[in-house]
C-alpha cells in the first residue's frame, strides 16, 4: 500500500491530547498539591513525546496521536508502513534526546550562573529521559536496541535487566534508599516477560524490513551511550553540591 503524506493533527485526536492532559494535571494535583511540580513533570513528558511526534511525522507516519495516561506517563501511537529500521531507531531517539540536552543545558547555566531555580528542572529533564534509555523494553532504550539488534534482542535485555538489578541493589543499600528496590520489582517481572514464551513474543516479535548498516548503527550506538553516560556524569556533579535533592 503507498505510504500517504503526513496529515495535520486533526481536531478531535487534540481535544483526546488535551483531555488526558487535564485528567493527568488533576490526578497528580489530588494526590501530591504541588502544582508547580506537576506542570513542571508534565511539561518534561511533553517535551519528551513531542520529540517522538515531530519525528513520526517527519518520517510519514500517519493517524498521529498522543495520550497522557496517569501513573505511566504518555505516549505517542501512530502508523507506518515504510519507516525504515533507521527511521524507527532515530524516532526512538527523538524523545529522550532533546530532554537530556534541555536539561544539561540548564545544569551548565545553574554550575555558571548559580541559577538554583533551575536544579530541578534539569534533574527531572536528565533523570526522567536517561531512564528511558535504559535498554529493558517496554522503555525507548529496550525498543532502540530491539531495533538495532533483533535476533539477539532477548538475550541482550536479559542481560542488562539483570545488571541493573545489581546495580540497583547495590544503590538501594549503599544510599539507604529502599524505595529504589521498587524498581527491582518491575525489572523482575521484565524477567519473567523474558523467559515466558507468549510474553516474549508481545514485545520481541517485530518484522524487521533490513538490517541497518555497521556505520549507521555506531551512529546510533554512540548517540545512545552519550545521552545515556552525559547526565550520569552530571548528576555525579549534582551530588558533588550541597544540594537538598539528594
Amino acid at each position: 500500500m503507498e505510504e500517504q503524506s503526513p496529515q495535520s493533527y486533526p481536531a478531535s485526536s487534540a481535544w483526546r491530547t488535551a483531555a488526558s492532559l487535564l485528567i493527568y494535571i488533576l490526578i497528580y494535583y489530588a494526590l501530591f498539591r504541588n502544582l508547580r511540580s506537576v506542570l513542571l513533570l508534565v511539561i518534561v513528558i511533553l517535551v519528551h513525546e513531542a520529540g517522538h511526534f515531530l519525528a513520526m511525522k517527519k518520517f510519514g507516519y500517519r493517524d498521529l496521536k498522543m495520550f497522557f495516561i496517569p501513573f505511566f506517563g504518555a505516549m505517542v501511537s501512530g502508523q507506518s508502513n515504510l519507516a525504515t529500521p533507521f527511521q524507527r531507531a532515530i524516532m526512538i531517539l527523538a524523545g529522550p534526546l532533546p530532554g537530556i540536552f534541555i536539561g544539561l543545558l540548564m545544569f551548565a547555566l545553574t554550575a555558571v550562573f548559580n541559577l538554583d531555580y533551575l536544579r530541578l528542572p534539569a534533574l527531572l529533564f536528565m533523570v526522567l529521559n536517561a531512564i528511558n534509555l535504559l535498554p529493558v523494553s517496554p522503555l525507548d532504550g529496550g525498543q532502540f536496541l530491539q531495533i538495532l539488534y533483533p535476533a539477539s534482542n532477548r538475550l541482550l535485555q536479559t542481560i542488562f535487566t539483570m545488571i541493573l538489578i545489581i546495580i540497583i541493589t547495590w544503590l538501594a543499600f549503599r544510599l539507604r534508599n529502599y524505595l529504589l528496590l521498587i524498581l527491582d520489582v518491575f525489572l523482575f517481572y521484565r524477567l519473567t516477560i523474558l523467559f515466558g514464551e507468549r510474553k516474549v513474543q508481545e514485545y520481541d516479535t517485530v518484522e524487521i524490513p533490513e538490517e541497518i548498516g555497521e556505520q549507521k548503527k555506531a551512529f546510533l550506538l554512540l548517540l545512545w551511550l552519550i545521552a545515556l553516560v552525559l547526565p550520569l556524569i552530571a548528576l555525579i556533579s549534582f551530588r558533588g553540591q550541597n544540594t537538598s535533592y539528594f
